[in-house]
């Protein structure tokens, strides 16, 4: 089997490898299918390996049309944005 480090210095994620495979052991990600999807979910994510921080420049606005009922505000808490 391919090691996790193998792969994501392949993907272009060399200097994120160890984190990746610490990441894989820790939530039990073992087989070469689950970490394929998560090194792949990973890679899109992070625009290929090269955004490693969320973009949170989003207004309160934004953030609801984005990501519509997951604000965890009853509607009355919401200020009227929800």
């Amino acid at each position: 089997m391919v090691s996790t480090e193998t792969v994501a210095a392949a993907m272009g994620a060399g200097k994120y490898a160890q984190a990746l495979e610490d990441v894989c052991i820790r939530f039990g990600i073992e087989s070469a299918l689950e970490k394929s999807h998560f090194l792949a979910h990973m890679a899109v994510e992070s625009q290929g390996f090269t955004r490693v921080r969320e973009n949170l420049g989003y207004s309160a606005a934004r953030l609801l049309e984005v990501f519509p009922g997951r604000n965890g505000l009853p509607p009355q808490l919401s200020g009227g944005v929800a």
